[in-house]
C-alpha cells in the first residue's frame, strides 16, 4: 500500500513539473513590442534624469499609457515631468510588473 502511494505521489510531481515547462514553452513574446516598450521606459527615465528631450518623453508616456497606468497627476507642475524621482520609480515598477504579467498575451 505504501509503495503504491509513493508511486502515485511521484507521478503527480512529475506531471506537475512537466506542465510548468509546457507553459513556459508556450510563451512567445512579441520582440518588436518588447523593444518599443522598454525603449519607451528608457526615454522616460532619460528625460526625468535630465538627459532626454521633451518630445520623446511625451510620446513614450503616451505609448506606455495605452497599456498600463501612468501617474499624470504627479506631473502637474511647470515642467510637466515627475516632480520627484520616487514618483517615476513607482510608475516604472508598475510598468515592469505589467509587462511581466502580460508578455505572453501576444502584445501588439
Amino acid at each position: 500500500m505504501k509503495i503504491g502511494l509513493n508511486i502515485l505521489v511521484l507521478l503527480m510531481l512529475f506531471s506537475c513539473s512537466a506542465t510548468k515547462k509546457n507553459i513556459a514553452k508556450d510563451c512567445i513574446e512579441n520582440e518588436v513590442f518588447k523593444k518599443k516598450y522598454f525603449t519607451s521606459i528608457k526615454r522616460v527615465e532619460d528625460y526625468v534624469l535630465g538627459k532626454g528631450n521633451k518630445k520623446s518623453f511625451q510620446s513614450s508616456l503616451k505609448f506606455i499609457s495605452k497599456y498600463t497606468q501612468v501617474s499624470y497627476n504627479k506631473m502637474l507642475n511647470y515642467n510637466n515631468s515627475y516632480a520627484k524621482f520616487e514618483d517615476y520609480e513607482v510608475d516604472k515598477k508598475k510598468w515592469l510588473e505589467w509587462y511581466e504579467n502580460n508578455k505572453c498575451s501576444n502584445l501588439k
